[in-house]
C-alpha cells in the first residue's frame, strides 16, 4: 500500500476551497484516511519546507 501526504496551504484554507481540493484528490482516487488540522508558526514552518 502506498501513502501520499497532501498539504493544503494557507491562501488555499483562506480562499475557502479547501473541500474543493479534497474533493479533488477522493475523485482521483485517493482515499483519506486521517485528516488534522494545524497552525505551523513561522519558524516551523520554515523549517519543514526547508531543504
Amino acid at each position: 500500500m502506498n501513502r501520499t501526504l497532501a498539504i493544503i496551504k494557507p491562501d488555499a484554507v483562506e480562499r475557502n476551497i479547501s473541500g474543493k481540493i479534497i474533493d479533488r484528490i477522493e475523485s482521483a482516487g485517493f482515499s483519506i484516511a486521517a485528516m488534522k488540522k494545524i497552525l505551523l508558526s513561522r519558524p516551523e514552518a520554515e523549517g519543514f519546507y526547508y531543504v
